[in-house]
């Protein structure tokens, strides 16, 4: 990552204070076929698994979403009764589970990934998965019990993506995947297609070994054990970051961003973190885009005195993660005075 010594005006206020105008985010395509979230929303709630009405996984209401996010009773009723929502697509939002979502299409080599993950932390159980792609494709979610909901690494490995409370949610029976021309469909630990939707008691409980591989603060991340706040010019960071068409990983973060009720402290390092996370572990592109969203999303909600000054302290710790090798930094407190706002320069 190198430094931009010469960074006009113009490029200083879109670091700061990013307009609304100039995010990028995914849009939200209609499906070549109606879904059924009208239908099936409450079979899932039976079940103990919260379905929200989404198109392209993309949720298409505002405070079910984020680790913030809720799904009760009434929201599904009251979307059930919407005439737009009921013939929407579903996703599940993950309470009390994870998925571990393997890519292996178009160059992705997620299986491979996963294999060298169970060799390191152990072989999976079976439990139940779901796939758009047949019985046989490799690219396929697990679905885990997990003892809590706390937040978890976004990635086990380049590609496969951890879906969980606070980042994605999973399309499952009966959307219809816009790809591949065919519909979500559920399979027994044991492979077979499942008659049935299953429970979230079904679901086999995930390994102790790898909740910790996941714990965000793992040192296997990122060796993130020492490093200290960074006292330079942030905005390299942000350009670094990517300018591109957002990857489809950034494009759940800005969702997810986009849908939390609230941003405060702790939610805006978290959200941070994950930001950098993808770029400089998994080299996801567009991450600039997220980091808009995030910027807009936490101004309009945060109750911070100095919002200004606390997105400044968060953005040079995260960046100190990958610069600094010679300190451990405790997290910024909100009280806590660093310096100057991204995208001003230091003398």
């Amino acid at each position: 990552m190198g430094h931009n010594d010469h960074m006009s005006e113009a490029d200083d206020r879109r670091i700061r204070r990013p307009s609304k105008s100039n995010r990028r985010t995914a849009p939200v395509l209609l499906p070549n076929q109606p879904g059924q979230f009208g239908k099936f929303a409450m079979c899932y709630w039976n079940k103990n698994l919260r379905a929200i009405p989404a198109e392209n996984k993309i949720p298409l209401v505002a405070g079910a979403t984020g680790h913030e996010g809720t799904v009760t009773f009434e929201k599904v009723s009251a979307w059930m009764e919407d005439p737009v929502l009921a013939v929407a697509h579903l996703s599940l939002r993950a309470e009390g589970w994870i998925s571990i979502d393997v890519d292996d299409y178009d160059g992705k080599q997620g299986a491979d990934q996963l294999e060298d993950l169970e060799r390191q932390l152990g072989v999976l159980p079976d439990t139940y998965t779901s796939t758009a792609r047949g019985a046989f494709s490799a690219s396929r979610q697990y679905f885990y019990r997990v003892p809590d909901d706390t937040p978890r690494k976004t990635k086990a490995a380049k590609d496969i993506e951890i879906v969980q409370r606070c980042h994605r949610n999973a399309a499952v029976h009966p959307t219809y995947h816009r790809k591949t021309g065919t519909v979500y469909q559920w399979y027994l630990p044991d492979g077979r297609k499942a008659e049935e939707l299953p429970r979230l008691e079904d679901f086999a409980w995930l390994p102790n070994a790898w909740l910790e591989y996941l714990a965000r603060n793992n040192s296997s991340e990122a060796d993130y054990s020492s490093r200290g706040f960074f006292e330079g010019d942030p905005y390299p960071w942000a350009i670094w970051l990517g300018n591109e068409e957002p990857s489809e990983a950034y494009q759940h973060l800005v969702a997810t961003i986009e849908g939390a009720k609230h941003i405060g402290h702790d939610a805006l390092g978290s959200y941070l973190l994950d930001i950098h996370t993808l770029r400089a572990t998994h080299e996801e592109t567009g991450g600039i885009h997220a980091l808009e969203a995030l910027h807009v999303r936490y101004f309009e909600t945060t109750n911070e005195p100095d919002p200004d000054r606390e997105w400044d302290n968060w953005v040079r710790w995260v960046i100190g993660l990958a610069t600094y090798s010679n300190r451990k930094p405790e997290p910024p407190q909100p009280d806590q005075k660093i310096g100057c706002h991204v995208g001003q320069r230091r003398d």
